[in-house]
This record gives structure tokens, C-alpha cells and sequence, in this order.
């Protein structure tokens, strides 16, 4: 008797978390809503990875979701980010982007298959 009550709440409970949400999927449906920005940003992104470029994309496709907005999205080389970040000849910190600097500035680092080593 005891195992039956047991195995009959097992089920209920089983029945109840793995089907009942199902029924209910109409009513779970996020709304896209439009947030208005609290602030903007001007992104600077190597071209140099491609790795890189798609996560800057992403992040530039994300951050207006979050309330960020973007002001200029600026995919580049080096010789055009030197000047603008490490080359910078002051004085500090590194003015906006229209007056030359920037605001975000994604950077990658990473050694490559090759560096792994196995003793």
C-alpha cells in the first residue's frame, strides 16, 4: 500500500512538472519591447579576427537591449586604433570619439592551438 501511494505521488508530481507547462506555453511568451537608451557609446573592433568581429557584433546587437545605445559602431584596422588608444600622446584619459578617442574597445588574446603542450 505504502509503495502504491508512493509511486502514485511520484506520479502526480512527474505529470505535473514535465506536461503542465506545456499547456501553458501561450501564456509564457516574452514581448519585445523597445527600451529607450540611458546612455551611448562609440565601439571601436579590430578586423583583424574574425572571432572578434562576430563577438563585437553581437555585443552591438545585445547592448541596446540592455538600455545602451549605440553612437558608432567602427570595425578598423590597427593603424587607425593605435593612434586612438596605446599611441595616444595625452594628455589622459583618452577624449570621446569625435574628439578622437573612444569608448569601448574590444581586444583579444589568445595563444592558438599551437602553444598547448602536452608532457
Amino acid at each position: 500500500m505504502i509503495e502504491r501511494n508512493r509511486f502514485l505521488v511520484f506520479f502526480i508530481l512527474g505529470f505535473c512538472l514535465g506536461f503542465l507547462p506545456f499547456l501553458n506555453s501561450e501564456l509564457t511568451t516574452a514581448e519585445e519591447v523597445e527600451i529607450e537608451p540611458l546612455f551611448y557609446i562609440s565601439v571601436l573592433a579590430p578586423n583583424t579576427s574574425p572571432a572578434r568581429n562576430q563577438w563585437a557584433t553581437m555585443m552591438v546587437e545585445q547592448w541596446p537591449k540592455a538600455g545602451i545605445g549605440i553612437d558608432v559602431f567602427d570595425h578598423t584596422s590597427w593603424s587607425q586604433i593605435s593612434p586612438r588608444s596605446w599611441g595616444y600622446p595625452g594628455p589622459y584619459p583618452i577624449p570621446t570619439y569625435m574628439e578622437g578617442g573612444y569608448d569601448v574597445l574590444f581586444v583579444g588574446w589568445g595563444w592558438g592551438l599551437e602553444s598547448i603542450r602536452i608532457f
